[in-house]
């Protein structure tokens, strides 16, 4: 696993994490911009995992590191797309947490770098809200898209079924 990060003290600290990991001889961290050659890393993989900058054209705050982190000004979802279709072998799948508010965005920028969406979750906090989080899944190779939501608490504010199946060996308390 290689995992990049743009940021020197989330790097720093994503590589003491995975030095505690039992997996730590299979994890790198390489601290970069994704736009540059990152001396190291790899050009093709088979899976691609991305929490990109969330917001576009929003307000931002008094912190450089959380707008870095948060907002989209050194790092367009065009931009990441068009990468992640560089990095991704033929066969591979790629994989992207995103804000539901920017659903047709995300759509159309998919398309324009000729990958294809294979799988869409749409997030919603209860069955009243709409969706705030998308979770897209999409490969080079066309295929169905299957398209689900998950709901993560029922109206008595109870996790749902689903969300505790599906988070359960992350969370001890559920």
């Amino acid at each position: 696993i290689d995992a990049v990060e743009i940021d020197a003290d989330a790097a720093s600290q994503a590589t003491e994490n995975c030095a505690a990991s039992p997996w730590h001889e299979r994890i790198r961290v390489f601290r970069g911009d994704i736009k540059t050659e990152i001396p190291g890393l790899k050009s093709r993989y088979d899976i691609v995992i991305t929490n990109p900058p969330f917001y576009e054209n929003e307000l931002v705050g008094n912190n450089d590191k959380k707008n870095l982190a948060h907002h989209n000004k050194n790092l367009i979802l065009s931009d990441l797309l068009a990468i992640i279709k560089n990095k991704i072998e033929d066969t591979g799948e790629a994989f992207i947490l995103f804000p539901a508010k920017r659903e047709i965005t995300l759509v159309k920028e998919i398309k324009i770098n000729q990958l294809n969406i294979s799988e869409l979750i749409k997030i919603q906090q209860t069955p009243t809200h709409p969706a705030f989080r998308l979770l897209a899944r999409f490969q080079v190779k066309k295929t169905k898209i299957l398209e689900k939501n998950i709901i993560i608490t029922d109206l008595h504010n109870i996790y749902s079924d689903q969300f505790n199946q599906l988070l359960k060996p992350y969370y001890l308390n559920l």
